[in-house]
Order: structure tokens, then sequence, then C-alpha cells
């Protein structure tokens, strides 16, 4: 488990983070959000040691991260390209795997194979990294940040540049990477991405943590009593003093309000139609993300 307590970080008379305190269970994925400076960067930065907070620690497994565990089980994809344009593909990976102490022999051979086959780029190996478009560069960064198999996996903003086809590609190794006990924290700005993938999420707006647990019981907290029915016939004018927010054919979106019971709204419908679908609308992290951002 990743343990962030008590993390604050100033640049001069700038406070950055404040007081910033969450953890992350092992083998999820996880997702760190947050409006445009409101810190992510900062304190992804923080945990990987690039900087030092003010007050603060960071844990993994209740002992404290330390650069040797940084530099052995972790890897750090940042929003910025950290690779050597004019080098090749195979040089620029090789080299990252060298740093993170692997032995250029053939089992890192089949490793990155099996990346570049995952990733369709195997045919990429002796072209220099400037001649490549941005989503192929990030997918090279992909494979140098995950040879050595880390067991904590930060990535800033990790679909930038990927196309829907890459994106999908890029999603089945997060999940296939929890399935294996690994810790991966994300950071984004496409809020269904976070909601497709994420089982946790930290929300940090202003250097403050304003919202954080599951993605599940954060919507079932957040829900605002709205309901969604489908009908076989056509819908007559609706009578029922309910507020309605949409309206087809056979379809309608209804709010309640806190005096008014579900079961006798329901109860009209019932009577007069058959019922295709009905379900309580809950709200998507991007609404919630919104609302909260917005309040504070």
């Amino acid at each position: 488990m990743l343990k962030i307590v008590n993390i604050n970080k100033s640049f001069d008379d700038n406070k950055v983070l404040d007081d910033v305190n969450f953890e992350v269970p092992k083998g999820i994925i996880f997702g760190l959000l947050g409006p445009n400076g409101a810190g992510k960067t900062t304190l992804l930065r923080i945990i990987n040691r690039i900087y030092l907070a003010n007050d603060g620690k960071v844990f993994w497994e209740d002992k404290e991260v330390s650069d040797d565990f940084i530099s052995k089980k972790t890897a750090y994809l940042p929003e910025e390209r950290g690779l050597y344009p004019k080098m090749t593909v195979i040089d620029n990976i090789r080299y990252f795997a060298k740093i993170r102490g692997l032995k250029n022999d053939k089992e890192l051979d089949q490793k990155i194979q099996d990346f570049m086959e995952d990733l369709s780029i195997t045919d990429k190996n002796n072209v220099q990294l400037q001649k490549l478009s941005k989503g192929m560069q990030q997918k090279i960064q992909i494979i140098a940040s995950l040879l050595h198999s880390p067991d904590l996996v930060m990535l800033d903003e990790p679909f930038s540049g990927l196309d829907p086809i890459n994106s999908q590609k890029l999603k089945l190794i997060l999940r296939d990477l929890a399935k294996k006990g690994k810790t991966v924290i994300f950071s984004s700005h496409r809020m269904e991405q976070v909601e497709e993938l994420c089982q946790e999420i930290a929300l940090i707006n202003k250097g403050r943590v304003v919202l954080n647990g599951s993605v599940a019981k954060i919507k079932e907290d957040n829900k605002e009593n709205i309901y969604y029915l489908k009908t076989k016939q056509k819908l007559e004018e609706i009578k029922e003093p309910i507020e309605i927010l949409e309206q087809a054919e056979t379809s309608i979106k209804f709010k309640l309000n806190s005096n008014q019971e579900l079961n006798q709204i329901l109860k009209h419908f019932f009577d007069k139609y058959e019922i295709v679908e009905f379900r309580e609308v809950l709200p998507s992290i991007e609404e919630i993300f919104v609302k909260v951002v917005n309040k504070k």
C-alpha cells in the first residue's frame, strides 16, 4: 500500500500542496484528478523524489520511500517526453533498461518484443525517435517505463497523443498490471477514462484533497434522486408532479424532490405502460468533478 501522509509543498510563497493525505491499496488502478494547477504533477514528483516535500512523508508498505525503492520498484511516466530524439527506438529502450539494472540478454529482447507486439510497433526498432509521431513516441516511453516490472506505476496524462485503438491497448496493459498485483496511479483530464479504469480516486483542488475514496461509493454519495424509465408504448403527456430532465417518445429522465415517494410515481407508469427499463441515474465522475471544484 502507498500512503501519502501530511504532504506540504511550497515554491517560494506559492503553496502548491496543502496537507495532502490519502492511501492507495495494492493491485488497483487509482485516479489522481484535479483541474490544471491543482498540484497533481507536483505530488507525483514528490512520490518519485524528484521534489522533496517541505513537510510530510510517503510510505510504501509502511516503509518510507527511498531512492533505492524508486530506482528498482517504481515506474514514472511524465507528461513531458524523456527520451532521446536522435537515438533509434531500440537504443532508447535498451538505454533505459540498462539504467534500471536490466541485463542486455535474450530475456530482455523477448520482453521488448512482447511489449512492441502488444503496442503494434515491431517495425520501428531502427527508426530515429524524432521521426515518429507523438503517439508513437508515447508508446516507446511506456515500454521503457515498464520493462523492469515495477510494483508501483505512476503515469501523468498517459493517454496524451494516443488514438482510440492505442488508448485501448494501454488500458489492457494497465488492467493486466493491476491483475498481477501492481499498483497503478494515473492523472488525467479525461474523466471517462478515469471512470472506466479506476477503482478509487483522489480529487485535488488548489493543493488540497477534496474528494477521496472508491468510485462506486463516491457516485452513490453524490446521487440526486434522478431516474430513467423506458416504455414499450409511446408516452402520453406526463401529468405527474415530477421534474422532467429529458423526454423522448418512449423514455423519460426525471428528478424527484425529497418529499416525493418514488413508488407512488412509478405506479402511474406501471398502471399505464409496459416498462422496458427502469434505473436510478448516478452522476458521472465528470459531473461530480465539476460540482465539487465549482463548490470549493
